[in-house]
């Protein structure tokens, strides 16, 4: 009998919790095709609580206390999203169905972006992009912005993953020299096209060996390591025992930490 009553108590505690507080649900849809939006997260910064859109872009937040709200979309590819003033109702839904821009491709167009990629480029990177600027802004945020995260193949200090970056921003430099040949090229007249086809072929060919250079490096690179790791898996394997032994002694606080 106290088993009963306790747990009558205990659903009918569970009702009036969930009549206290209400819901935000609804559905993600793109704004130019209305087909659903999925992964998209749904999110009331200020209660640390949100969900994100199924496969049909549909969604809903529970246990919201009554109350009115600011509720932020994101979705991968698509524009941010702000709702002001949503408001919770204790014991009810409130539908909100949100519809969501594309995101431009290179939207970030402005100077103080600019300065954000190019802040951490070589003066050899630099130079090639502002000369590209001259030629075509829009060329040249798309460059900066690739430009920016090729940079970035190779980070490390040993000496080896210095030798492939410069070796990479060699690269990169002759991109964008072929880049700004080409944009030449689409702008000259047809006296000096001839003159510009052969210096950007000339350039390509330097350019295709200094490619397949890297990639060589990156093989061998990349053997040594696959050749490492097969050692170390053949000796792991001769040592099973005395590797659970050593991390079952680091579990119960009787060994030092190893990367087992």
């Amino acid at each position: 009998m106290k088993n009963l009553i306790f747990l009558l108590l205990f659903f009918a505690g569970i009702n009036l919790f969930a009549q206290e507080t209400g819901s935000i649900k609804g559905k993600i849809t793109e704004a130019s095709t209305f087909e659903p939006v999925a992964a998209a997260n749904i999110v009331i910064e200020s209660l640390s609580k949100g969900a994100a859109s199924d496969p049909n872009g549909k969604y809903i937040i529970s246990k919201i206390k009554p109350g009115s709200y600011t509720v932020e979309v994101n979705a991968p590819g698509y524009k941010n999203v702000t709702y002001h003033d949503i408001n919770v109702v204790a014991g009810k839904e409130t539908e909100l169905n949100i519809e969501v821009d594309k995101r431009v491709p290179f939207p970030d167009n402005l100077p103080v972006i600019w300065k954000s990629y190019d802040k951490d480029l070589s003066d050899k990177l630099k130079a090639p992009l502002e000369q590209i600027k001259k030629l075509d802004n829009n060329k040249y945020q798309e460059l900066l912005r690739r430009t920016y995260f090729n940079s970035k193949r190779f980070p490390g200090n040993d000496p080896f993953k210095m030798y492939l970056s410069k070796m990479n921003d060699d690269i990169i430099e002759l991109e964008l020299k072929s880049e700004k040949l080409a944009l030449e090229y689409k702008k000259a007249e047809d006296a000096d096209k001839s003159r510009i086809k052969t210096e950007l072929k000339n350039l390509l060919d330097d350019l295709f060996t200094r490619r397949e250079e890297l990639k060589k490096q990156e093989v061998e690179d990349l053997t040594k390591e696959l050749k490492e790791l097969k050692n170390s898996l053949e000796l792991r394997s001769k040592n099973k025992s005395t590797i659970i032994q050593r991390r079952m002694d680091e579990l119960l606080g009787n060994g030092d930490i190893y990367e087992w």
